[in-house]
């Protein structure tokens, strides 16, 4: 009797080690897509400031990084999130329906006739999607953003000072 209980204790050792083995395998990967996703949006950032105004082709450029940046952030939205990281994931999913809105509005802006109003739009809601970006990376840093607090369910709220950005 003693020796089926030691076997079965051993398996369930075994098998517990297994979960956190998956669990910790499951948070590498992770990390390692949402830091590849965070350097290709520096790169994004540099060329979309590097973009000469007065060039023939800066709406072009403006619209092609735009365009990269919303379809990289959509796909990082939707990554399935380590419970560890579900507040940082919660950021970019805002962040990217921020950017798709922004999106639409840089392309209402440059295709045809230059419209101010659709460009002030679409800028608006491209800061508003880097805002959450920077949240969502301070959460993925383990931190918590200033203005954020955490509910009972560990889930971030925005207090007054962030809402509604």
């Amino acid at each position: 009797m003693k020796r089926v209980v030691l076997a079965l204790m051993i398996c369930m050792l075994l098998f517990s080690g297994c979960g956190a083995a998956d669990k910790t395998a499951q948070m590498e990967e992770y990390r390692v897509k949402v830091s590849g996703f965070y350097d290709r949006l520096e790169e994004y950032n540099n060329t979309f400031t590097a973009i000469d105004p007065s060039s023939e082709t800066a709406s072009q450029e403006v619209l092609q990084v735009i365009d990269e940046m919303t379809r990289d952030l959509n796909d990082a939205a939707q990554l399935e999130a380590p419970d560890e990281f579900v507040n940082a994931q919660d950021m970019l999913k805002e962040a990217s329906k921020r950017m798709n809105d922004a999106q639409k509005d840089f392309h209402e802006a440059f295709e045809g006739e230059y419209q101010q109003q659709a460009f002030e739009r679409a800028y608006s809601e491209y800061s508003s999607a880097n805002e959450y970006i920077g949240y969502a990376v301070t959460f993925f840093h383990g931190e918590i953003p200033e203005g954020f607090v955490l509910t009972g369910t560990d889930e971030a709220e925005e207090t007054d000072e962030t809402a509604g950005d």
